[in-house]
């Protein structure tokens, strides 16, 4: 759980509902679902939220609370789209399995924990050295923390990880550098940028 989770998970869905074509509300507005307007248990870990979790953890969404509805938005990260996609992915199949609240939350979390076991896979490969370093800083609990969570910061750290390691395996790789190889170094440096 990240302090400002959400503000991320209102921008999540913010742009699950601009891809879903729901509509797209006014600034400081966001349309939820009714069961998901009203998440006690984002930032608070305490005993009484957990036990919430594990009470909530298999219940489907209802039809009652499956309507949509316009709610005022704890907050705007300010990030785009691509930012927010692992998140905004786990919204969209949350809503269209009809899966309950805190079904939806894990499905995001885990859908950018897996983005960033990705790119950590890829950046492992491609790194000539220092293989180890690398997974030892992947596996650090902060970083599990911020990728495991609708932070933006899942994609930024996927970004960063691949490009550092594809910019070492470029340099001391034997072969020449193809058109192909630039691309993808320009397309993860906008993306760092962004």
């Amino acid at each position: 759980m990240v302090p400002d989770e959400e503000t991320h998970i209102d921008m999540a869905y913010r742009y699950a509902d601009i891809i879903m074509g729901t509509g797209n509300t006014q600034d400081g507005r966001c349309l939820k679902r009714i069961g998901d307007s009203e998440i006690g248990f984002i930032s608070d870990p305490s005993v009484g939220n957990y036990r919430e979790v594990y009470e909530t953890i298999g219940e489907k969404m209802n039809k009652e609370g499956a309507r949509i509805e316009d709610v005022a938005a704890t907050g705007n990260s300010g990030a785009y789209l691509f930012m927010h996609f692992p998140g905004a992915v786990g919204i969209m199949i949350a809503r269209m399995l009809g899966l309950g609240t805190t079904q939806m939350l894990y499905l995001g979390r885990f859908l950018g924990l897996l983005l960033f076991a990705a790119a950590l896979f890829l950046g492992i490969r491609r790194i000539p050295f220092g293989k180890t370093i690398i997974f030892t800083l992947a596996i650090l609990p902060i970083t599990l923390q911020q990728v495991n969570s609708f932070s933006y910061d899942s994609v930024l750290f996927s970004a960063v990880l691949v490009f550092a390691c594809y910019i070492l395996g470029m340099a001391y790789d034997d072969k020449s550098i193809s058109g192909i190889d630039l691309f993808i170094v320009c397309l993860l440096g906008i993306a760092i940028i962004y």
